[in-house]
């Protein structure tokens, strides 16, 4: 309820709008724009509607009788607003800012922050208590488990984590874990660690709390317990069951929503004797008894369900299934005033008036979060948006080695529409549409593409025959991936979005480190041109999916580092100081450290591209250039040999440097003992031996007289 009236409210991410439905007629009464990538909606006790704007970094307050926005509140820069609720007691509101990792504590009646809490890493969603006590924030992404970067993980008692914070000091009390599940994988139950996790939402009786989420296996794989991964013990839809009198999780009530992925919700009836769990990727909502977990029935709902609530007088049910722009209405009735089990369907309630997205970015969305549709999975198990909600990553390190492909540390598709290149570490894949196989080989599913298509030539093979045009679905998946191509700004700037003091000094630190070589361009990776590189971090566990050796691993871009942890194909790196540091190759000097962190935490969206170091001005970097103060624009390595054509030993001045070269230097000194442009043999090719070369041919002293 909302200002009197029986108000339902629900936010359309991808139209940048709320829409407003009559609860008692169904009736849509309004869509109202707010701004970029609302994600939550809350009612204060003055009936005024609040909503975050993720991309906005803001809060949009509406009001229910005008039904406009009467103010906007600015959060952060890039702090990434997410989960919002307000306090059952007062005035006082609370948002957790994805981005900068935090909770805040905002007054409602002023619209100000008057608090805040470091929380951790990936936050997303949030409860607060009956009595306004207590707030229980669940961070999204489960850090990175003991040795889950080698073959041999060990769990402990680790796991995912809701922060447990006193509302009046705004003070941790504690962290809950949820531990990692070990039972044998079968049909229909299997280990894994809590991920993706959703709301602590509380019971009615303020004694237990459910927490949705996915259960990775990530003790499975080939290299680790010798069981190859598959369709059904990948990911498991669960939810656990927190006691809150002692702040535990009760393992033994954990539920295992078979033939699912992820379960994205959860709400309790008005009495707390049933529980509503949305799975994203069936299409399905699980009816549960709330006192022993066990599955009473499942509902068909529409796609990717995110959201599901009940009424106050505990007679309706409503799930917003996402990909579908839709709300689905039950009647509760049967249910809670008989005990009859049956949920019968009243109405499909439709929340856009126009869509935002091309219908075939719209279509490959869809694809990407379901897996219902046969063709995608087996059993409705996995879907693209199980390990990439959002576009985003999962903080997982797989074993991939019944692939080829060995561990490998899942990568965010945000922002790389254009400057990847070939695709997966390997780069083994050279279109999205590659993933056609791995849809058959891992999820199980029949495939986009026919059997005879997927077959034809060497189409089947990851860099054969190209898959694009030849299922317009597919290539709708495709667009919706390319359709990713921005970042996020990084939180860590200035207020103002500058470079903070230390990450300028990073930046000078980049540049005379020549970063740019592989990190270079404005999408600071070399990625498109396919040049895949070995920094030292190669092992027997890394994989050789494309045979004969793994010659290396694409170089990720810089851009959203501030926000991927763990680093490197492996995820051995948990920090990025650490990932610097694995760069053998060029090592940083440890005075260097901090501040070229700093600077890497800050690149996000801003920067206009990669900082160079480059005196001469000819496009040469001055780590590769053997005549830095030579300011000729037409200086190039056409030879690739690291030397710029002023300054190479290209004898006969035809810009390359090859036998010819070579006989002639061989015949003017009359030996073969050193190396062609090496004319004094001491292992250096140097000005001196340029000087040595121009004088014998009679060639005029400097650069000018070897150019092409």
């Amino acid at each position: 309820p909302a200002g009197g009236n029986n108000r339902l409210w629900v936010v359309n991410e991808d139209n940048n709008s709320v829409t407003v439905f009559d609860a008692v007629t169904n009736a849509r009464l309004a869509e109202i724009p707010v701004q970029l990538a609302p994600r939550s909606v809350a009612i204060g006790s003055d009936g005024l509607v609040w909503v975050t704007n993720q991309q906005s970094a803001s809060i949009s307050v509406i009001d229910p009788g005008t039904l406009a926005v009467i103010a906007t509140l600015p959060l952060p820069r890039g702090s990434q607003p997410y989960g919002l609720a307000f306090s059952p007691v007062g005035s006082t509101a609370y948002v957790v800012l994805e981005g900068s990792g935090k909770l805040l504590r905002l007054d409602a009646n002023l619209r100000q922050v008057t608090g805040e809490v470091a929380v951790g890493p990936n936050p997303r969603h949030l409860s607060v208590s009956w009595d306004g006590a207590t707030v229980y924030v669940s961070r999204f992404v489960t850090p990175l488990l003991p040795g889950e970067d080698t073959t041999t993980v060990q769990p402990g008692t680790a796991g995912g984590e809701v922060v447990q914070i006193d509302t009046a000091s705004l003070q941790i009390v504690q962290t809950i874990t949820l531990r990692h599940l070990s039972v044998p994988d079968t049909a229909n139950a299997g280990s894994g660690i809590p991920n993706y996790l959703g709301a602590a939402v509380i019971s009615p009786d303020g004694t237990q709390a459910f927490v949705p989420s996915k259960q990775d296996n990530v003790l499975r794989g080939i290299r680790r317990d010798g069981q190859g991964l598959n369709f059904q013990n990948t990911v498991r839809a669960i939810t656990s069951r927190l006691v809150l009198g002692t702040g535990t999780e009760d393992l033994s009530r954990r539920m295992d929503h078979d033939n699912a992925s992820l379960t994205s919700a959860v709400a309790f009836d008005k009495l707390g004797v049933y529980a509503f769990a949305a799975l994203e990727t069936s299409r399905e909502v699980v009816v549960a008894s709330a006192h022993d977990g066990l599955q009473v029935l499942r509902l068909d709902v529409g796609r990717a369900p995110q959201g599901v609530l009940v009424s106050p007088d505990g007679l309706r049910l409503y799930v917003s299934n996402f990909m579908d722009r839709t709300v689905d209405v039950f009647n509760l009735s049967p249910l809670v005033i008989s005990a009859t089990a049956s949920v019968p369907h009243l109405a499909t309630l439709q929340s856009v008036t126009t869509e935002a997205l091309p219908a075939n970015v719209l279509l490959g969305k869809q694809l990407f979060y379901d897996a219902r549709d046969p063709r995608l999975s087996l059993d409705r198990y996995m879907s693209c948006a199980t390990c990439h909600n959002d576009g985003g990553h999962d903080g997982r390190v797989w074993d991939l080695s019944g692939f080829g492909e060995g561990l490998r540390n899942t990568i965010s598709l945000r922002g790389r529409a254009a400057g990847q290149g070939f695709l997966h570490w390997s780069n083994n894949f050279d279109e999205v549409q590659d993933f056609e196989g791995q849809i058959r080989a891992l999820a199980g599913g029949t495939g986009l593409m026919s059997d005879e298509g997927f077959n034809a030539g060497t189409r089947s093979m990851p860099l054969g025959d190209p898959k694009v045009g030849q299922s317009a679905d597919l290539d709708a998946l495709a667009d919706y991936v390319a359709s990713l191509n921005s970042f996020a700004p990084s939180p860590a700037r200035n207020a103002d979005g500058t470079l903070t003091t230390a990450a300028e000094e990073g930046k000078t630190v980049f540049a005379r480190q020549n970063c740019a070589s592989c990190h270079g361009g404005v999408n600071f990776t070399v990625s498109a041109a396919g040049n895949v590189m070995d920094i030292g971090t190669l092992t027997p566990a890394s994989g050789n999916r494309l045979g004969g050796g793994l010659a290396g691993i694409d170089v990720p871009t810089l851009r959203d580092v501030w926000s991927t942890a763990p680093y490197l194909h492996d995820g051995s790196a948990p920090t990025l100081a650490a990932a610097i540091q694995a760069h053998n190759a060029s090592p940083v000097p440890a005075a260097d450290l901090p501040t070229l962190v700093a600077y890497l935490e800050q690149i996000g969206s801003d920067e206009v591209g990669a900082p160079v170091s480059d005196l001469d001005t000819d496009g040469v970097l001055d780590a590769l250039d053997n005549c830095t103060l030579v300011k000729n624009a037409d200086q190039r390595d056409t030879n690739g040999d690291g030397y710029g054509n002023l300054c190479d030993a290209d004898f006969n001045n035809n810009g390359v440097v090859d036998s010819n070269d070579g006989a002639m230097l061989k015949a003017a000194f009359g030996s073969s003992d050193f190396p062609d442009r090496d004319l004094n043999g001491n292992g250096v090719v140097d000005s001196n031996d340029g000087a040595r070369l121009k004088a014998r041919f009679g060639l005029p002293p400097g650069p000018s007289g070897l150019g092409p």
